[in-house]
């Protein structure tokens, strides 16, 4: 196995799907496996399905990173982080950053 390739896997371990890398001026991008499904909509998909045909991801063992907001505006409305959906290796959000000071006010406290 020559060095090269063993560059190439080692940076493919690294990469997550869709991960681009450049090596010695040529692009590499990882594939998505087939096993990975995207989930575009509050309910899987258009069709309001909540099951995916992920067979890969499972559900949170742990986290990442931790980043705001860090509570909510009040505890008897709405969470902050109202949905979540992915696709494309990426996450959307819909998100309140409401003042937490004065709920049900919009401006500044």
């Amino acid at each position: 196995m020559s060095k090269r390739t063993i560059l190439v896997f080692a940076v493919c371990v690294c990469l997550a799907p869709r991960g681009v890398a450049l090596i010695a001026g040529k692009k590499l991008v990882k594939p998505v496996p087939d096993a990975i499904d995207d989930w575009t909509h509050y309910l899987y998909d258009p069709r309001g399905n909540v099951v995916s045909g992920d067979t890969v991801v499972g559900p949170p063992a742990g986290l990442q990173w931790v980043c705001g907001p860090r509570w909510g505006r009040h505890h008897e409305h709405m969470s902050s982080v109202s949905a979540m959906v992915s696709a494309g290796g990426r996450v959307f959000t819909i998100l309140d950053e409401g003042n937490h000071d004065r709920p049900g006010h919009a401006g500044g406290g």
